[in-house]
């Protein structure tokens, strides 16, 4: 028998018209994962990059950014389960351990503590020999700006306060926001002297020749008890009823992460990071901005794994609880999940 031939072209758009949506619904099945980043900033680079290159995607599993600005708030949005991964300081982290947020770091993120104290051109600073100690007691009686109150800024601010004899009383403290506000503020509205803030701040003042750094924490410099945070500074932290109920997730996340830091240290790539991140951070009405960026990116670039050094987060758990950020030591070995990077 003959069938007709405008009755199969029918039954095919129904059958298409069915089984589009399972199709889609395939397609948008991958499990979510929603990580922390900050605006103004390198941030998350390994969360960024593979996002824009799809990383995630390789290994089943779909990532998106969300918008934070401090730690604090990082810490809070994983909390609310409004997001899956936070990058933020551990004394941060430790702070909301401590009362209660059971929370494990899965991964390294940025080594070096990511900050770098600037003061205004206009404003002297005491000079010592190979000291920034001399320096630092100069900062009494400026206002300094940071991110946001109870960031991981101000509270090396205050570690480094204290190195020099001064107390938090002894300055004013200001948020500024990221560095693309922050430095407006110092170098041109003036409504700060001085700020200790993300990258690309030190690049920022080197490059424009407007403000001074005094200490480069995210290259190494400032006091041992500073340099020993080097390994563990910025890890990425997740909540552990999600570890628990998603090892299949986290071991797919792990992966992505190492491709995607393979990807963006290879020189071969570095102009697509840049590209990528000139999208992100247009550093609008900063002269020399290009520049500037690329000095950021490169020196970035030193600073970031995924591997997290166990010292270094030890070291990082004493000063806490030297400086009375936490007032009872925390099991390490039930902060770090068991099968961390």
């Amino acid at each position: 028998m003959k069938i007709n031939q405008r009755f199969i072209a029918m039954a095919a758009v129904i059958m298409a018209s069915v089984l589009l949506p399972f199709s889609a619904v395939a397609q948008d099945s991958k499990p979510v994962i929603r990580l922390g980043q900050y605006p103004g900033t390198v941030g998350n680079m390994h969360a960024q990059i593979a996002v824009e290159k799809g990383f995630c995607d390789t290994y089943g599993i779909k990532c998106q950014l969300v918008t934070v600005t401090s730690g604090p708030m990082a810490l809070q949005t994983l909390l609310g389960k409004s997001m899956e991964v936070g990058m933020f300081v551990p004394e941060v982290a430790f702070g909301g351990i401590a009362k209660g947020a059971d929370i494990q770091v899965v991964m390294g993120g940025y080594g070096s503590q990511p900050y770098a104290l600037v003061v205004r051109n206009d404003i002297s600073l005491p000079k010592g020999e190979g000291n920034s100690m001399a320096a630092l007691k100069g900062l009494k009686g400026l206002k300094i700006g940071v991110p946001s109150r109870g960031s991981g800024a101000e509270l090396h601010l205050v570690e480094l306060l204290n190195l020099a004899g001064l107390k938090p009383t002894d300055v004013t403290i200001v948020a500024v926001g990221a560095p693309n506000t922050g430095y407006p503020a110092l170098v041109v509205g003036k409504t700060i002297d001085a700020m200790i803030n993300f990258p690309p701040l030190a690049d920022m003042c080197n490059v424009g020749k407007t403000c001074t750094t005094v200490l480069d924490l995210s290259r190494g410099e400032g006091p041992p008890a500073i340099r020993e945070m080097i390994g563990a500074s910025v890890p990425m932290w997740m909540r552990r009823d999600y570890i628990e109920a998603n090892p299949k997730v986290l071991d797919a996340l792990q992966r992505a992460m190492l491709d995607t830091e393979k990807w963006m240290k290879d020189p071969a790539n570095f102009d697509e990071v840049v590209a990528i991140y000139s999208k992100h951070i247009p550093l609008t009405g900063i002269a020399n901005a290009q520049q500037i960026l690329r000095s950021w990116l490169k020196s970035d670039m030193l600073q970031i794994s995924v591997r997290l050094n166990r010292v270094a987060l030890k070291a990082i758990h004493d000063y806490a609880l030297r400086n009375k950020l936490i007032t009872e030591p925390i099991d390490l070995n039930r902060v770090v999940w068991a099968k961390a990077l």
